[in-house]
């Protein structure tokens, strides 16, 4: 008897909160992949930029600054008056905006197909998809820790990032280059903030409609 009964107490707090590897395996994916779409969307898809390099008003400088982030995308070249070593480096960085940007499609199909079906799987049980949502924002909490450690110690995350994704070494310019110039430091360090900013967001969303999904699951 008491080996059953441990047995339904075991039933019971699975039925009150449960997970499975599916689950887990879903709620870190779909964190990678909100953390890959607010990153581009941070750079790529909002006009804060311009102003926070503190050349507004510069056309010329502005001109720069879109040429290169529109060859950033695959659409024209750099500017003629950068440096050959410029060019080098800007073509590597848009080598790791591609296989970004290829990597969050194909990670977001890979969760669109496999979500819904999970979901279907789980109809009877819906709480434990909701389970996977709210886990989500775990997913993404995990994230956040890490870039907020990166912002409180910006000169060294900097120093990393760019030996990890440059491994060439190539990265290095004088302050008085054009490259410079157009992205400054303070350039990535208010990217940085507003990827925390919008990561905050993505995961109090993630967590309150996991919870209220979940009890709505539960009443019906």
């Amino acid at each position: 008897m008491p080996k059953t009964n441990a047995l339904s107490r075991s039933q019971r707090s699975h039925h009150r909160n449960p997970r499975t590897a599916s689950s887990i395996i879903l709620s870190i994916l779909l964190g990678i992949c909100i953390f890959l779409s607010v990153l581009h969307g941070v750079f790529f898809g909002t006009s804060w930029q311009v102003t926070s390099i503190g050349n507004a008003g510069n056309t010329k400088q502005e001109a720069i600054y879109s040429q290169v982030m529109g060859y950033l995308e695959g659409k024209g070249a750099l500017p003629a008056e950068m440096t050959a070593a410029e060019k080098s480096h800007m073509a590597d960085v848009r080598n790791v905006v591609v296989t970004g940007t290829q990597s969050e499609f194909a990670l977001w199909i890979v969760f669109l197909i496999a979500g819904a079906a999970y979901y279907l799987f789980a109809r009877k049980q819906r709480k434990t998809f909701f389970t996977m949502m709210r886990d989500a924002a775990f997913s993404v909490g995990g994230i956040i820790i890490l870039l907020a450690i990166g912002a409180l110690f910006f000169d060294q995350f900097f120093v990393l990032f760019h030996n990890v994704l440059f491994p060439q070494g190539n990265w290095l310019f004088p302050p008085t280059s054009m490259l410079i110039s157009t992205f400054p430091e303070s350039f990535f360090q208010e990217g940085l903030l507003r990827i925390l900013e919008e990561l905050v967001g993505c995961a109090l969303v993630l967590y309150g409609g996991g919870l209220l999904g979940r009890h709505f699951a539960e009443k019906a």
